[in-house]
């Protein structure tokens, strides 16, 4: 399709591919990865049961789980290309609390290899805040100041269960996110791509639940 060919012949050195599922994002990884480009130390890193998925495709590249490359990693050397399938498992925030093993993984490989290419497969580039899409940028060399970042996506706030005042998320963050994530991903969505889906329909599903007993220890209440 249009919009896969589109990615095989602009062959960018580093991108996001924030397409939705079913988009058809792992044709032309494979062809970006496999390009004369980049010959040499390349590598696939998907969730363990895709692992067998992307090896069937034929890739030049080693496949290996996001399991096996936390632990992989530290020792790649020299490596010319990487994907990254399910991006968003690697999006914890950099620069604030909360950064996973899998994070620091990736961003140490990234900043110790600027020459290597870096392609990311994902359909929710934006998840629970903004930090989300910043980190992904971080990992294709687009850097926007941290702490402006913070700034404009997050307030400092003093809520009655904390000790001391927090970051929380902007009531319109989502919106103020959107212009820099067209910005820098190659969007899709399935409409984009398919003569007909059918119109969105809601349905409530009740689920019976236990009676709420509560407790008869002080200190449990």
């Amino acid at each position: 399709r249009s919009h896969q060919q589109k990615i095989i012949d602009e062959n960018p050195r580093k991108a996001i591919l924030a397409w939705e599922m079913r988009c058809g994002k792992s044709a032309p990884a494979c062809h970006w990865v496999d390009n004369p480009c980049r010959t040499g130390n390349t590598f696939i890193v998907t969730m363990k049961q895709n692992h067998q998925e992307w090896v069937n495709m034929g890739t030049r590249a080693t496949v290996v789980t996001k399991e096996q490359f936390k632990k992989l990693a530290p020792t790649i050397q020299h490596p010319t290309a990487i994907v990254i399938d399910e991006a968003s498992f690697f999006a914890s925030p950099i620069f604030a609390k909360g950064r996973s093993q899998l994070t620091t993984a990736l961003y140490k490989l990234v900043k110790a290899n600027p020459s290597m290419d870096v392609l990311l497969l994902t359909a929710t580039p934006v998840k629970q805040n903004a930090w989300s899409l910043h980190s992904l940028l971080c990992f294709i060399d687009v850097y926007y100041d941290w702490r402006q970042w913070q700034r404009k996506f997050f307030e400092l706030k003093k809520m009655p269960y904390l000790r001391f005042p927090a970051w929380f998320p902007k009531d319109d963050w989502r919106t103020q996110l959107k212009p820099i994530l067209e910005k820098h991903c190659h969007v899709v969505s399935l409409q984009d791509i398919v003569e007909y889906l059918p119109p969105p329909t809601n349905k409530i599903i009740k689920i019976k639940q236990k009676k709420y007993v509560k407790p008869t220890d002080k200190i449990v209440t």
